[in-house]
């Protein structure tokens, strides 16, 4: 019974197109300078509920800083870009969390 159940469960699937939730990429970043995230993008954007925030370092002046940018509408708009180091030496591995 249970193969049949799975094997039923593999043709509704295949047999229905699931809708994807998917979105156009979306440039977050204008300057001319190198950006990047850290190695695992998943560490440099969070979510809770509509509001997406996104880290990442970039060489815009002259150093590696790293910056922070949100979005409150599932990340149709995004405010401006914050820098959030200041540092002589390079910043890097820039990752974040939210909770509430």
């Amino acid at each position: 019974m249970k193969f049949i159940t799975i094997f039923v469960l593999t043709i509704f699937l295949c047999c229905f197109e699931i809708p994807s939730q998917w979105q156009t990429d979306v440039r977050l970043t204008n300057n001319s300078a190198y950006s990047s995230t850290y190695y695992n993008n998943s560490l440099s954007v969070a979510a809770d509920g509509n509001s997406v925030h996104v880290v990442w370092t970039d060489l815009r002046d002259g150093n590696n800083e790293i910056y922070y940018k949100r979005s409150t509408n599932s990340g149709t708009n995004w405010g401006a870009d914050m820098r959030l180091t200041s540092n002589s030496s390079a910043s890097w591995n820039t990752s974040l969390s939210v909770s509430g």
